[in-house]
């Protein structure tokens, strides 16, 4: 199935989208920590595969989108993310779905947080310090920009793909911000959420080292959302196969609650 495509600049933004605008509420995605908008590549394919025009923004920094003196680089919170989305959203005919994942997930709860959104779809979500718990204990200098052990790329990120995949994957991963690495593990970001009124709908991963099911669960639970348990899975369920269920999943959701 041919689908229409576009790569854009906005106001120093670059958005890839899928699919054509259409009396359907606009879908914007927001990756990870290191990633860019080709971790969306599959997903945000499939729903707009499915009629929904899907819009994928990279950080500042991150994948074609402006560089940042590398000061404000180290310094660069999660909750900064907001700018780029809000850039992006300004744009849509609509107020937006965010669609986010891990990082991306805490950037949209900000977002969500003083903006209007139609909906919002958390996979794997970093969340707020009051649902979380244990620190990571990963070793982070916050002189020096992050980037994460190759040897744990593949079992964090994709470990149920294939060599060449995962080459692939490996080659497009960038360095992170420490102050955002230091805050998706150590949980220091405390965000009320109790302003956010749209409907939500939260995905946790069981096997997930990164952001255990548990803190996407209790969020969920605070947040009046719908919650699915991915059974047997890790972080990384935009990229490893799982991603077509995560999408049926997506779908089917949006089909009853903003369509």
């Amino acid at each position: 199935m041919h689908l229409p495509y576009a790569d854009e600049k906005i106001e120093g933004v670059r958005v890839e989208r899928y699919g054509e605008p259409s009396s359907l509420p606009s879908l914007l995605f927001v990756h990870g920590g290191t990633q860019g908008s080709w971790a969306w590549e599959h997903v945000a394919r499939d729903l707009a595969g499915r009629g929904w025009h899907s819009s994928c923004l990279n950080w500042f920094g991150h994948h074609g989108s402006d560089a940042l003196a590398p000061a404000e680089a180290r310094e660069r919170s999660i909750m900064d993310v907001t700018r780029e989305i809000r850039v992006v959203a300004d744009r849509l005919p609509d107020d937006p779905v965010l669609i986010a994942h891990s990082m991306g997930g805490l950037a949209a709860l900000a977002y969500a947080s003083k903006y209007p959104v139609k909906a919002l779809v958390l996979l794997t979500p970093v969340v707020p310090g009051k649902h979380a718990g244990a620190e990571i204990p990963l070793p982070i200098d916050p002189s020096t920009m992050w980037l994460i052990p190759a040897e744990a790329l593949r079992q964090v990120f994709w470990d149920a793909v294939g060599d060449d995949e995962a080459q692939r994957y490996a080659s497009l991963v960038v360095p992170e911000s420490p102050r955002a690495v230091i805050e998706a593990t150590r949980w220091t970001v405390d965000l009320d959420v109790s302003s956010i009124t749209a409907p939500a709908y939260l995905l946790g991963a069981e096997r997930d080292s990164v952001v255990p099911h548990e803190f996407v669960e209790s969020l969920a639970e605070e947040m009046g959302a719908e919650y699915d348990l991915l059974p047997e899975q890790g972080h990384g369920v935009i990229l490893n196969p799982i991603r077509e269920d995560v999408a049926a999943r997506i779908s089917r959701w949006l089909d009853k609650t903003v369509r």
